[in-house]
């Protein structure tokens, strides 16, 4: 018989240890119980089966040797996990009731599941009586008063990660989650292997000397059990990985040091079972079931041991990360940096725990209140609104509101939680929601009857609430709906039986409906991950934890062992992190903005007033807060250092005060005495638009005066920056398209804070998602004529980016040079043809792959009318004819990279989309990047030509961002320092 979890009851609250079969679990019919693995798990889960019956050992290397010289003796549990709560002894009764059979390989048959007080049997028989009365471990304590709680916190954004590692040479010491399930001996499901390939072939190709694999494997404790072999898994990763991997029989020891010493280049290794040996867990039982405990020393030999196998080490095992085993902590190596998995996890469990977009919701079922109480503390302390659903819901309902539950889950203990728990979410202003209906059954089964009750009539006797209702569903809706950022964990009904599904559904549905809309949802493992699975949703929420029992110590606000050893990433400050507007205080300040408005115009109208719109919010915020006046300076066009009626701002102050709704009043210069005085003492709340900045040459540093170029003197310009800095007492610059210009207005500003705006700090804030700290892969799609004009760009993108797509004129210069491909009359770079050999063994170098137009639209001229045909590299172009834009099976290519990026920057297109005749490619390419956006990718468009394509498109506001500076993003992308950014002040809350 088969254990259902009661109302959500997520796993990994009582999870043991690494939720070693929590994934697994969803594949033994969809987590509906925690027993006899090897009984439940079915072979037609979707992955290879791999058996170990007719293993090919020729086809693995493995070097013969004697065992490890690190004595198996007694060791010691190191982590503080439950199976050690209570007892240092050195001799112990085996008690196999306090595991959680969800985290056992499926290789060990569990005798029994008990549930609700009732026995439930396992194939008729009946579990051996222990030889001594076991007491149940009590229930959690309460959270202890906040001042009495530990004040360290676990900054995950500040880990290093792989990324950041120089592997080339390295041998790299890598711990995974090869965990898999099993079956007399076959793989059944080797998703987890799977998972760990990207970071694998990333360490390869960056270059790496060796890819040093360690995992465990079921529970051996400390023993050396044939069925618990990593020699299936070590099969199943060659094939997948289709290179040699060398299988060592040992993890630890004189033999296996040296046969990882000095290996061939891009060696693959994997060590056998780390858990065959006490030392990994500290502790583990003898032959005759009795405990033993690792002593000081030998954990501290199996550590230096593992050690010696690398030069760097990865975690990849987020599932194992809070328990402080040998392979998670021990490892003393000069870097110790997350793999692409684990910071995938801390990457997420970030945007909840550090830096959310508010509001934030949290999400949170489970049967009992006692179980869940440091998870909904710590939650309180960071959400604005939490839903509760699952059994725990009852406690809420009968202590609040006197609600009869019938024989739903009534948790005792946690009902004198409840209380104190409302007050504070009160204190915080958070608020809770709890169902107001629900489906009611008089058993605990599928064929059940069934019914509805609410919050007015309760549930009568003999009869238990299995799931929410409409109302409930609907309401649950409405708050999803305004949420940024979701974190879900536990299911708000028995989810597992079909007839009590439909809350789960509904809100998993609402879920993926926002996500689709931009917010985070991050759900957290355990059950609420086999929900994912069963509705179909892994792949349309912002991401699904592999570690239930880690996602919810995080979430709790523990710190967790295996991502706390991980090395602090550089400390250096962000170029691109200053100072903002939010940050300073406006209240009575005279505020100096620099702004864009350099409109369209025609005949003396504006025809397109985007930009005077777009810097509204900055000024509005300023007058919000209570600055006396907005003194706000533009450009507009290029008089050249001379007045032009045609580009004075006058009527733009009109415009602005229409968009306003307020009074703007016009100065007819920017400086000069008339102006001080105007802005020295202004009426409360005055908003004030100065005369064209290049009207003056000390703007620019030049003006065409008198028929010729000319430089005003270094004290002009002085003096013209002193003018300027007297109007103001706080400079705010809210101009990106600007800052890469060196003008007086820019960088010549002496204020006591000097801070961006809202436009440019979103600018900034995105570019350094880019450059600094990008989700990966991050992929680079650069179109543009000639090669030449690129080469920053694209020298310096090389060291950024992990895949890059070229297109538009400048890929037949790299077709004709790499591939020898005729190009007929298509563009052809002469200068940047020398550095194209130069270009690949760079992006060879730095493990990046270069993606190059396959086939080709053709025209006999650059005209819309042009006569057209098809090309492709093999057979080339003709001469009279030119490649105009990519072909079908390229747009196919590019589509499949810009699906499996997390991160997309795109400057130039790919074909002349300017005329229809030619810009499928890039529209097909547009409708990639966005349904990327869609599914979660952070995607930029750069400005300039790319802008354009989607402004044609109208896929503005479907991408992530598109800047507004084309200069100015291109030479951040091209890593050149920005003078209007390093003229801000930088962000003082960034700790160093």
């Amino acid at each position: 018989m088969k254990r259902l979890s009661k109302m959500g009851d997520d796993d990994g609250a009582g999870a043991d240890d690494d939720d070693t079969l929590e994934n697994d679990a969803a594949e033994m019919e969809d987590n509906k119980n925690a027993a006899s693995c090897e009984d439940d798990v079915s072979d037609d889960t979707g992955g290879d089966v791999y058996s170990l019956d007719g293993f090919d050992e020729e086809s693995l290397s493995t070097p013969s040797h004697q065992p490890s010289g690190v004595e198996r003796s007694d060791p010691s549990k190191v982590s503080s996990d439950r199976r050690s709560r209570g007892s240092r002894q050195r001799s112990l009764q085996k008690d196999d009731t306090n595991k959680n059979a969800a985290e056992e390989n499926p290789n060990v048959e569990e005798p029994t599941i008990a549930s609700d007080d009732k026995t439930l049997e396992n194939d008729g028989e009946k579990p051996e009586e222990p030889e001594e009365e076991t007491v149940a471990p009590p229930l959690p304590t309460p959270a202890p008063p906040e001042e009495d709680r530990p004040k360290r916190t676990l900054n995950l954004s500040s880990k290093l990660s792989i990324h950041e590692c120089k592997l080339k040479g390295k041998r790299v010491l890598m711990r995974v989650d090869f965990n898999v399930p099993m079956k007399n001996g076959v793989i059944t499901n080797n998703q987890r292997i799977e998972a760990t390939l990207p970071t694998i072939k990333y360490a390869r190709k960056k270059g790496a000397k060796s890819v040093v694999l360690m995992s465990h494997l079921g529970r051996p404790d400390g023993q050396v059990k044939p069925e618990f072999t990593l020699k299936a898994v070590a099969l199943a990763l060659q094939k997948l990985l289709k290179k040699p991997v060398t299988f060592l029989d040992d993890c630890v020891g004189p033999a296996v040091e040296a046969a990882c010493a000095n290996p061939k280049k891009g060696t693959v290794i994997l060590l056998e079972n780390l858990r065959f040996h006490v030392e990994e867990e500290g502790s583990g039982l003898d032959a005759t079931g009795q405990t033993i405990i690792a002593g000081p020393e030998e954990i501290k030999a199996f550590r230096e041991s593992l050690t010696k196998l690398g030069d760097v080490y990865i975690n990849d095992a987020f599932g194992t990360a809070h328990r402080a085993h040998s392979s998670v902590v021990g490892c003393n190596l000069p870097q110790r940096a997350a793999g692409l998995l684990m910071k995938k996890e801390i990457t997420s469990f970030a945007k909840v725990l550090e830096d959310p977009k508010r509001p934030l919701l949290a999400i949170l079922g489970g049967a009992k209140v006692s179980d869940k109480i440091f998870l909904i503390e710590n939650l309180l302390d960071k959400v604005n609104e939490m839903i509760i659903g699952g059994g725990m819901a009852f406690t809420f309902l009968k202590t609040l509101y006197d609600m009869p539950i019938g024989d739903s889950l009534f948790d005792k203990e946690g009902a004198l939680l409840v209380p104190r728990l409302m007050e504070k979410a009160k204190d915080r202003g958070v608020t809770i929601h709890l169902p107001v209906d629900f489906i009611i059954a008089d058993a605990f089964a599928e064929d059940a009857n069934s019914g509805k009750s609410d919050l007015e009539n309760g549930v009568p006797e003999g009869m238990m609430g299995l799931d929410v209702g409409e109302e409930t569903n609907k309401r649950f809706a409405d708050v999803i709906e305004r949420a940024r950022t979701i974190v879900w964990n536990g299911p708000p009904g028995v989810f597992e039986l079909d007839k009590f599904a439909s809350g789960t559904q509904a809100m998993m549905e609402a879920v993926v409906r926002v996500t689709r809309k931009g917010a985070t949802t991050i759900i957290g493992g355990g059950d609420t991950a086999t929900c994912a699975k069963k509705f179909q949703a892994e792949d349309k929420v912002t991401h699904v934890s592999t570690g239930g029992g880690a996602s919810l110590e995080l979430l709790e606000g523990k710190i967790l062992p295996g991502i706390d050893s991980l090395s602090q990433a550089s400390t250096k400050k962000s170029d691109l992190d200053k100072l903002k507007i939010e940050q300073c205080d406006l209240e009575g300040q005279r505020v100096l903005m620099r702004v864009d408005f350099n409109v369209s115009m025609k005949e003396g109208a504006i025809t397109n007033n985007q930009r005077i719109a777009a810097a509204l919010p900055t000024i509005q915020y300023a007058l919000d807060k209570g600055a006396k006046s907005v003194v706000i300076m533009s450009h507009l066009g290029r008089p050249n250092g001379h007045p032009k009626s045609k580009f004075s701002l006058k009527i733009v102050a009109e415009e602005l005060e229409t968009l306003l709704g307020k009074n703007v009043i016009f100065l007819p210069n920017c400086v000069g005495g008339d102006v001080v005085e105007a802005c020295e003492d202004p009426w409360p709340g005055s908003v004030i638009l100065l005369e064209n900045l290049r009207f003056h040459p000390e703007e620019e540093g030049i003006g065409f005066i008198d028929g010729e170029w000319r430089k005003p003197s270094p004290e002009a310009v002085q003096e013209f920056r002193n003018g300027l800095s007297m109007l103001g007492d706080v400079y705010i610059n809210d101009a990106f398209g600007t800052a890469h210009r060196a003008h007086s207005s820019v960088v010549g500003i002496t204020a006591n804070k000097k801070a961006c705006g809202m436009l440019m700090r979103k600018e900034l804030d995105f570019f350094e998602r880019i450059l600094e700290t990008p989700e990966r892969p991050l992929l680079a799609i650069l179109g543009g004529a000639k090669i030449s004009d690129k080469i920053p760009l694209i020298v310096n993108l090389l060291d950024v980016v992990d895949e890059m797509i070229i297109g538009g004129g400048m890929a037949f210069t790299f077709l004709k040079e790499l591939r020898g491909m005729a190009i007929g009359d298509s563009l052809y770079d002469k200068g940047g043809a020398e550095m194209v050999h130069e270009i690949m063994e760079r992006a060879e170098r730095n493990g990046v792959q270069i993606h190059l137009p396959e086939d080709f639209i053709t025209a006999d001229k650059f005209a819309d009318d042009a006569a057209l045909g098809v090309g492709d590299v093999a057979v080339g172009i003709p001469e009279g004819w030119m490649g105009l834009d990519v072909g079908p099976l390229s747009r196919a290519r590019f589509a499949d990279v810009i699906a499996k990026a997390k991160t997309v920057v795109w400057n130039g297109p790919p074909g002349v989309f300017e005329m229809d005749n030619f810009s499928e490619g890039t529209k097909s390419m547009m409708d990639a990047i966005v349904q990327a956006t869609e599914a979660g990718v952070l995607t930029i468009v750069c400005g300039g030509d790319t802008a354009t394509c989607c402004k044609k498109f109208k896929t503005e506001d479907k991408v992530s961002h598109v800047s507004t500076g084309g200069g100015a993003s291109l030479e951040l992308l091209e890593g050149n320092t920005l003078p209007g950014v390093a003229a801000l002040d930088p962000n003082p809350d960034v700790q160093v």
